[in-house]
């Protein structure tokens, strides 16, 4: 509870859910106090509950301010109490919901960090599995060349068992002899 509207905006505090603000006060209106609460605490749902209506129609001030809800004093204090009761309700879902953001936000930063972190393992790996199959690929080419190789010396050596054996059956003749 506050005297004035400058000791209510200097009261505000992370745990008020609502305010209920007088038209009527000493120093600035509750006009001028609604719009510094707005600019500070935006969310923070704030009620007129006044008794002069006589200063401005009433949905002149919901349309032009659009507060949480307008009460005229003297309507009963059920109903007052209804509209509190609505308003730190809607305040600690919207309280409620700014943390869930938060924790998702954290919650999404971490699993920025780790995709970043796989992406660089896989990034890695990527390299290393190029470089095993450039090697493979080497030791293909070097093992095709190889059966090429062994080939060619498979007809060599054959070609000169053929000419080995054609030399040996003159010589054998000539040794005979």
């Amino acid at each position: 509870i506050c005297s004035n509207g400058q000791a209510g905006i200097d009261a505000i505090t992370s745990e008020v859910h609502t305010i209920l603000l007088d038209i009527r006060m000493q120093g600035k209106s509750g006009f001028e106090t609604f719009l510094e609460l707005k600019n500070k605490f935006s969310e923070i749902p704030i009620i007129f509950y006044s008794a002069y209506q006589d200063l401005k129609d009433p949905f002149e001030i919901i349309n032009e301010y659009r507060p949480f809800a307008y009460i005229q004093k003297g309507e009963g204090f059920n109903k007052l109490a209804i509209v509190v009761e609505s308003a730190v309700k809607y305040y600690s879902q919207i309280y409620k919901n700014k943390l869930l953001l938060e924790e998702l936000k954290t919650l999404n930063e971490t699993l920025e960090l780790k995709v970043k972190d796989r992406t660089t393992k896989l990034e890695s790996a990527k390299i290393e599995i190029e470089t095993l199959l450039k090697h493979e690929l080497k030791a293909k080419e070097t093992a095709i060349e190889l059966t090429k190789t062994r080939k060619r010396l498979s007809i060599v050596g054959q070609t000169t068992m053929g000419i080995v054996h054609d030399f040996k059956n003159p010589i054998s003749t000539i040794r005979a002899y």
